[in-house]
């Protein structure tokens, strides 16, 4: 950088990016008259001498354009042969869904709505499944709190809404979110949701019945038992 800009510092820097620009270009041109020299046998420029020098020429490399196509597994060839492949047509709606899934959705529809048509039913089975082991473990309780309101869908994805803008703001304890000290109030939290509530909805979690659980002493035994409903969701 210029130690002196002169009395306008921005108009001093622009003359100075020009000097640069054009010193650089000054540079690249007479590198390329070297390399012509070179090639032509004019004079060699490593050894800096004037005699006649022969002139290796190399093949030209001609970059092969690969057309894009679409692979799939068990239709590539293996080894050191070219790649084949077949191209596939894909067909469908018009907008990518099946119309039986969601027939309400349009051009104009919001982007809750495309995340509830895969993730409906998951919240639901949460929902469900939540609140039966919620109700287990009161029944194994002799004497506790009184009992609390079983969760619905909405209050689900305010809880799962909650947990992720967690991660955008990150605090040193959970109780920190809810905190009304200067340095760490968001009022985000406390509107959404009770700080109470929100940690007896973190403690019971489920996805799937206990009293369901496989013999884990088998080897055949399904070892994802607990995300298998999850799964089954997802492939249908």
């Amino acid at each position: 950088m210029p130690r002196d800009l002169g009395s306008c510092p921005e108009t001093g820097l622009l003359n100075w990016f020009g000097t640069v620009k054009v010193r650089t270009q000054r540079q690249v041109i007479a590198r390329l008259r070297m390399r012509e020299v070179s090639k032509t046998g004019q004079g060699c420029h490593t050894c800096n001498r004037t005699a006649q020098h022969p002139v290796v020429k190399r093949p030209a490399v001609r970059s092969r354009q690969v057309p894009l196509r679409v692979f799939r597994v068990g239709q590539v060839n293996s080894g050191h042969g070219p790649l084949r492949g077949v191209v596939h047509t894909f067909t469908g709606a018009p907008w990518g869904k099946r119309n039986s899934e969601g027939p309400d959705l349009n051009d104009s529809s919001s982007q809750l709505s495309i995340f509830l048509l895969y993730f409906v039913e998951i919240i639901t089975l949460l929902v469900v499944e939540t609140n039966r082991y919620y109700h287990d473990h009161l029944d194994r309780l002799d004497e506790g709190p009184s009992p609390q309101p079983d969760m619905i869908e909405a209050e689900m994805l305010v809880f799962l809404a909650i947990t992720i803008q967690m991660g955008r703001c990150i605090c040193d304890k959970l109780t920190d979110y809810w905190s009304t000290a200067y340095n760490f109030h968001t009022p985000f939290y406390r509107n959404c949701k009770k700080r109470d509530r929100f940690f007896h909805i973190l403690h019971f979690p489920h996805l799937t019945d206990n009293r369901n659980e496989p013999d884990m002493t088998d080897e055949n035994s399904d070892w994802l038992w607990k995300m298998r409903n999850v799964f089954d969701i997802l492939n249908k």
